[in-house]
C-alpha cells in the first residue's frame, strides 16, 4: 500500500512538472556546445565582434604646360605713280604666352578599433546584415563609431571575430565632438578666406 502510494505520488510529480520550452532547450544546447566549440553569430540578435583595420591612401599629380607664340611681319614698298607720296614702311610684332602649372594631392587615413555589432537580418543566402554603434566619452569629448554592413558566416573567425576588410557594403563612420574637436577646426573667417582664395 505504501509502495503503491509512492509510485502514484512519483507519477503525479512527473506529470505535474512543467516541461522546458524549446527556447530554453536551445539556450541550453548553445551553452553546452560553447564548452566544446567556438560559438559564432548566426541568428538575428546575435553579437559579433568586429576588428576594424582600415587604411586608405591616395595621391594625384597633374602637370600642365602651354606655350603660344605669334609673329607678325608686314613690309610695303614705296608707292609709285600717283601714290609716290607713300614711303617704304614695314612692321613686325611678336607675342608670346607661356603657362606652366602643376598640382599634387596626397591623402592618407587610418582607423583601428574593435567593437561589437548585432545581427539585424539573416538574408536568404545565409549572409548576415550587421549594425553597431559605440560611443565613448572622456572629459567632455565624445567619440562616436558607427558600422553597418553584410558578412558571410564563413568569414567569422575564432572568438566570433570578423575583420572590417571582410564586410561587404561596409559603412564605417568615426567622428568626435567636444572642446578638442571644435578647437582644432579652423574658425569661420579662415574657412571663408580659404574658399575664396
Amino acid at each position: 500500500m505504501l509502495r503503491r502510494a509512492l509510485v502514484v505520488a512519483g507519477l503525479a510529480l512527473i506529470v505535474c512538472t512543467p516541461g522546458r520550452s524549446s527556447a530554453e532547450d536551445s539556450i541550453q544546447t548553445v551553452r553546452q556546445a560553447s564548452l566544446y566549440a567556438d560559438v559564432k553569430a548566426r541568428s538575428i540578435g546575435d553579437i559579433v565582434t568586429v576588428a576594424i583595420v582600415e587604411r586608405a591612401s591616395g595621391s594625384n599629380t597633374s602637370r600642365l604646360t602651354t606655350r603660344k607664340n605669334t609673329k607678325l611681319n608686314n613690309n610695303a614698298a614705296e608707292g609709285t605713280g600717283i601714290l609716290s607720296f607713300f614711303p617704304e614702311f614695314g612692321m613686325s610684332a611678336e607675342m608670346g604666352r607661356d603657362h606652366d602649372g602643376s598640382g599634387q594631392l596626397s591623402r592618407e587615413g587610418r582607423l583601428t578599433a574593435t567593437m561589437a555589432a548585432v545581427v539585424v537580418e539573416v538574408r536568404p543566402n545565409g549572409d548576415l546584415a550587421i549594425a553597431g554603434e559605440r560611443e565613448v566619452g572622456i572629459n567632455e569629448e565624445v567619440e562616436i563609431l558607427k558600422l553597418t554592413g553584410v558578412i558571410r558566416p564563413e568569414d567569422i573567425g575564432p572568438g566570433n571575430v570578423v575583420y572590417s576588410t571582410d564586410i561587404a557594403d561596409a559603412r564605417i563612420a568615426y567622428k568626435g565632438e567636444g572642446i578638442v574637436t571644435s578647437g582644432s577646426r579652423p574658425n569661420l573667417l579662415v574657412r571663408i578666406l580659404s574658399w575664396i582664395f
